[in-house]
């Protein structure tokens, strides 16, 4: 993914790494006093692209974790269990199939503008097309499902929900990956920051003046966000100089966008499946403790999710003729991540009576499910590379199956355990559902690794060629 942004000139040497220009005084340390330190850390940022880009990489994830926070216990305090409850159900209908017009889209335009190199501007545009058309199809489909589903919200505040989700979220997710796509991270990360804390002060807004509800919410939230995107689409189409307007759809990037899709929505059937699930069986109260829960653990996520980002690209390299090196570098990449998820999942355990703090004494049977559920943070954390390492040995089908095939014997125990044993059922078939995966991505990586071992082994053995010999 190209984070590159706007290049400094003036006649600056090129930092040896990246290429990007560095100031040479911004990289010496003067007369080794601290401020001399700090002066010269703080014109190296300034100056090398990577350094800017991790900046703003930390804010976006700061600043998302705060809003998170904030509006996870104003909704909690304010709309109580229930209403939590049948708001994030509606969510768990509809994000399997949002992929298809969101991230999966932005996706497919990077993929297209980045490393196909086709034009930004017919990239961009065929992507807003995409969008809407499959936006429209999929808001009928998932309103209808929300509508059967979920009996405790309004017909509404439930369609303004999907379409929030299906039409104008997408808008700002094809704006900010339009930027980045044209080499300019920082632009793409203010858009993302923009949309985050929109929501966050309508939150705190509503909250204040006594209006935090589900209708009013969902109205005003999509109401800024419609605006948010409409203004970022026109800055962004005014920057590269076109006009930011449906174009030409293409088959192609439909294509690119269905191969992304298929994962991220499998992935999305596992992650939100149980809370379906639990509301189709009438158990929207225990939804909405369960979701309380589940998303104070999930915050144990994101270092996890930032160190992956961070080490994708160190993932993807080719190392020629070196055996076990994605297997290796996969292991390392867990005992990492399994030491954090250990530490995090037992101190998730013993902190979870502070969670009515949080969100209100109405969520007091959410400490229990949240001691149930901090193990998935260590099991995540240790199934998250094999997964990856699946995607540096080439095998992306064979990662999306593993996703796909966990993804549908969840769902089929969530279907199963849940009737009989309620919340618990839904932990349990979660759990074995990550362990499955552990499991699965780990075998497969190790067979495959091995397969591409002995390939290597056999080239070595294969005789060079005459005009190999000769040269």
């Amino acid at each position: 993914m190209d984070t590159a942004t706007d290049r400094d000139d003036g006649g600056r040497r090129d930092d040896p790494v990246d290429g990007t220009p560095v100031d040479p005084v911004a990289d010496t340390p003067g007369d080794g006093a601290p401020a001399g330190r700090v002066k010269g850390l703080v014109g190296r940022v300034r100056t090398n692209k990577l350094a800017r880009d991790s900046v703003w990489g930390m804010s976006l994830e700061g600043v998302s974790l705060l809003s998170t926070i904030l509006v996870f216990s104003l909704l909690g305090r304010s709309l109580g269990p229930t209403d939590y409850g049948a708001y994030v159900s509606v969510f768990a209908v509809v994000n399997p199939m949002v992929t298809l017009t969101a991230s999966g889209v932005s996706l497919a335009l990077m993929e297209h503008a980045v490393r196909r190199q086709e034009s930004l501007e017919e990239t961009a545009r065929s992507s807003i097309t995409m969008s809407l058309v499959l936006g429209s199809v999929l808001s009928v489909i998932g309103v209808l499902l929300a509508l059967n589903i979920v009996e405790e919200i309004s017909a509404i505040a439930a369609i303004t929900i999907v379409i929030g989700e299906f039409l104008v979220s997408p808008l700002s997710m094809i704006a900010a990956s339009t930027l980045q796509s044209g080499s300019s991270f920082r632009d793409a990360t203010k858009v993302r920051l923009a949309t985050t804390i929109a929501r966050t002060v309508v939150v705190v807004t509503l909250y204040a003046i006594g209006h935090l509800t589900v209708m009013v919410y969902v109205i005003v939230n999509v109401s800024v966000l419609l605006l948010v995107s409409i203004a970022a689409l026109h800055q962004v189409g005014k920057k590269f100089g076109f006009r930011f307007l449906p174009g030409r759809f293409q088959i192609p990037m439909l294509k690119t966008n269905g191969t992304y899709s298929v994962g991220i929505s499998a992935y999305s059937f596992q992650n939100d499946g149980e809370k379906t699930v639990m509301t189709a069986n009438g158990l929207t109260t225990d939804t909405g403790l369960y979701s309380a829960a589940y998303r104070v653990v999930m915050m144990g996520l994101i270092p996890i999710g930032a160190f992956m980002s961070a080490s994708h690209t160190k993932i993807l390299e080719q190392v020629e003729n070196e055996k076990g090196h994605h297997l290796r570098l996969s292991a390392r990449f867990a005992a990492i991540l399994g030491v954090y998820g250990l530490i995090f999942s037992i101190a998730a355990f013993f902190a979870a009576p502070l969670l009515p703090l949080l969100v209100g004494d109405a969520f007091e049977d959410s400490v229990e499910m949240m001691r149930w559920l901090a193990p998935i943070v260590f099991l995540r954390a240790i199934g998250a590379t094999p997964v990856n390492g699946l995607l540096g040995l080439g095998r992306m089908g064979v990662r999306t199956l593993v996703i796909v095939v966990v993804a549908a014997i969840s769902v089929v125990m969530y279907i199963v355990m849940i009737p009989i044993w309620g919340w618990k059922g839904a932990v349990i078939a979660t759990m074995i559902g990550e362990v499955l995966n552990v499991v699965t991505a780990w075998t497969a990586l190790v067979i495959l690794q091995r397969r591409h071992d002995r390939s290597i082994d056999a080239e070595s053995l294969t005789p060079p060629t005459p005009l190999e010999t000769m040269s």
